[in-house]
């Protein structure tokens, strides 16, 4: 079988349905959440309340964590020149798509919705923090890589791409008679249409990928907030710091999302801060690297930022708590 036919055994994917019985909307405040059983986590994958914010600590020069651009950035920036053959080559010859195509591929991944794969992507790559040599059996690929002037990064490019394209046949590509792919759903300047592209919300289409890859995705929570908490009322924040350090410290993976139609969420760096309606796309994916009684951690483009439970209070946000074993 050859590796089109592995990454596209089923062209037509359905997904499987998702019962919505693990979902809290939360109105005012946010309600108690009860997790369902998970499998436990072996030697290898046991993680604990800093593991994911030291992981991604250890490779320096302000990198920490996925960038959601970082396919544009290899195309496009000198200290990557040894990375732009190399993925090319991987969108030419693994998935038989055509110069263009390839090149469309990696300029414009980063659009909205990216940041949903960039945020499963870091909780996958902390998920094989002790074990870079299961992620290669799983992937087919390697888990680090080395630029050319020595720096030890995230293999960041080659997982979102992976990602990228088999959550997406069907919707973006299509497999010809060749058995090539090609971009089949295109705009009026003939590029590819992202605005069909899947965004990565659900738990379904995480299951079904991660399963491709002989893994298993559980969502264990989801807790939604639709409307601002009580003026000067703490009680709700309390809850949710509860369940997110508890949840944190058992093991389990954090997305966070800011929604459209709130304040945004500010997130902190030693440069000041950046609101995530600024980012003009209504509404922006985070992974969680460490929480604790003052704030939360976060992976955001590739660079770390905290964010302070109280600044949620006048927001609207989505909170996914999963596993992956």
């Amino acid at each position: 079988m050859n590796n089109i036919n592995k990454i596209v055994s089923n062209v037509n994917i359905e997904y499987p349905s998702y019962n919505n019985s693990n979902q809290y909307n939360t109105n005012t405040a946010i309600n108690k959440v009860e997790t369902v059983d998970v499998l436990s986590f072996t030697t290898n994958d046991v993680k604990n309340s800093f593991i994911a914010d030291n992981f991604f600590e250890q490779f320096g020069n302000g990198n920490y964590g996925v960038d959601q651009g970082i396919t544009n950035k290899v195309y496009n920036e000198n200290k990557y020149i040894n990375e732009a053959p190399r993925i090319l080559d991987k969108l030419q010859n693994k998935y038989n798509f055509n110069y263009i195509d390839s090149y469309q591929i990696m300029t414009n991944m980063d659009s909205a919705g990216a940041c949903t794969y960039a945020a499963f992507a870091n909780e996958i790559f902390t998920h094989f923090a002790n074990d870079e040599e299961a992620f290669k059996n799983k992937f087919g690929f390697d888990m680090y890589i080395k630029l050319n002037d020595g720096t030890k990064i995230l293999n960041s490019s080659e997982l979102l791409i992976d990602l990228f394209i088999s959550c997406n046949i069907g919707t973006l590509f299509q497999v010809s008679e060749n058995n090539n792919l090609y971009i089949s759903s295109k705009d009026s300047n003939n590029t590819i249409d992202l605005s069909k592209q899947r965004i990565l919300d659900t738990p379904s289409i995480k299951e079904w990928y991660l399963n491709s890859k002989g893994l298993k995705y559980t969502q264990t929570s989801h807790i939604t907030k639709n409307l601002l908490f009580s003026e000067n009322d703490n009680e709700e924040i309390n809850k949710l710091k509860d369940t997110l350090i508890n949840e944190f410290n058992d093991g389990k993976s954090i997305i966070l999302s800011a929604n459209s139609g709130g304040n945004g969420i500010n997130m902190y760096s030693e440069n000041g801060y950046v609101n995530t309606n600024s980012f003009g796309v209504g509404g922006h994916a985070v992974f969680v690297t460490n929480v604790d009684q003052d704030k939360i951690t976060v992976s955001s483009w590739g660079k770390k930022y905290y964010i302070n439970y109280n600044e949620l209070n006048d927001t609207r946000f989505d909170i996914v708590i999963s596993n992956i074993s």
